[in-house]
């Protein structure tokens, strides 16, 4: 995939696990998204298609049903999922974008998984040794959660690994970002926020593409899935004024005035992108857009694979794609209003919030 038309592909929306913020519009962006609007009508009357390196992992109904026996009610141990990121890293994928959030660690005294036992600690060990095996990996960090415990801060900057972004103060700030249990955090190669913006009409259009902790960035989940896809390094990335620089890639930024988070009291300005859907939720003919699995099929083929059997998907359907693995079990999954109409192509899974960045 060329780099330039690439990242043209990769720059929309993440969010999974997300928890929107509200977020005050000026008068400029009341007009820039009646525009937006109307785009997002056309894309959804005639969608464009969608990338077919990205491919979306569905952690559905049927597969919470179908695995009840070997692993149990949902959340599963995190053994699980590390057959998932060890069946992804076969082929390879060229990025594996986790929708799932692991902050705390596992303290369940004895899992079951199939025919063996092992305990909570157990099966961190074996998510974090799985995910530092896969170069691609990229997990959730939630910036929505304050982190306050007992009017503390629960966790500082030192505690998660930042890339050496330098892009100002206009990137959003957050008290803390709730990174995933320190061994997992450590076996990353990225990490990716949560965080997003719900415009007063109550649709999901914007995005802090980064925010910051003090001088410390952190990519937009489906951000840093782009980034990692394209290549791009934290050097190539650059704040140029209302602009964000990502490789050759430039990309408008909105401006808003907002309560500042950390001063009572005082407003800042927030930066963020305009999510460019590729497509809605459910397309007019009713299918679904992008290429789409089930978690299931995907455990069960690692499980064949061990067992020396030929699995149900090859892994070869994964090598170079970008994927996003996420909920959408009824009950678990996180349902946003996206800008299309109100007859089901609005309401959209959070993980295909991820895939539209990408």
């Amino acid at each position: 995939m060329g780099r330039k038309s690439a990242v043209g592909v990769l720059l929309g929306l993440g969010a999974a696990a997300i928890i929107l913020a509200l977020g005050a519009l000026g008068t400029f962006d009341a007009l820039e998204l009646d525009l937006y609007d109307w785009r997002m009508r056309r894309v959804a009357s005639n969608p464009p298609e969608v990338h077919p390196d990205i491919v979306i992992l569905e952690l559905n109904d049927t597969t919470i049903r179908d695995l009840d026996e070997p692993f149990g009610r949902w959340p599963w141990p995190r053994a699980a999922v590390s057959l998932l990121i060890d069946f992804l890293n076969r082929a390879p994928a060229k990025v594996i974008a986790v929708d799932f959030a692991f902050t705390e660690a596992d303290r369940v005294e004895l899992h079951r998984l199939g025919s063996s036992k092992l305990s909570g600690a157990e099966s961190d060990e074996a998510l974090a040794a799985s995910v530092k095996a896969a170069p691609s990996a990229i997990l959730l960090a939630d910036a929505i959660y304050e982190g306050l415990q007992s009017g503390d801060i629960k966790n500082t900057p030192s505690e998660w690994k930042a890339e050496p972004y330098r892009l100002g103060p206009g990137m959003y700030e957050r008290r803390t970002i709730t990174t995933p249990y320190p061994a997992l955090a450590a076996a990353a190669s990225g990490l990716g926020h949560n965080y997003a913006v719900l415009d007063q009409s109550g649709g999901l259009r914007r995005i802090p593409p980064f925010v910051r902790i003090a001088d410390r960035y952190m990519p937009a989940l489906g951000v840093a899935a782009a980034l990692r896809a394209l290549g791009i390094q934290p050097e190539e990335v650059a704040l140029e004024g209302h602009t964000l620089r990502l490789g050759d890639r430039l990309v408008p930024l909105l401006s808003s005035q907002i309560a500042d988070p950390i001063v009572p009291g005082a407003t800042r300005e927030q930066l963020t992108m305009m999510v460019n859907y590729r497509g809605p939720a459910v397309l007019p003919g009713g299918a679904k857009p992008y290429t789409r699995f089930e978690v299931r099929h995907i455990i069960n083929s690692e499980i064949q694979l061990l067992n020396g059997e030929k699995p149900e998907v090859d892994p070869g359907a994964f090598k170079d794609k970008i994927v996003f693995v996420g909920l959408t079990a009824s009950g678990l999954v996180d349902i946003f209003q996206s800008p299309f109409d109100n007859k089901g192509q609005g309401r959209m899974p959070g993980v295909q919030m991820h895939a539209s960045i990408a």
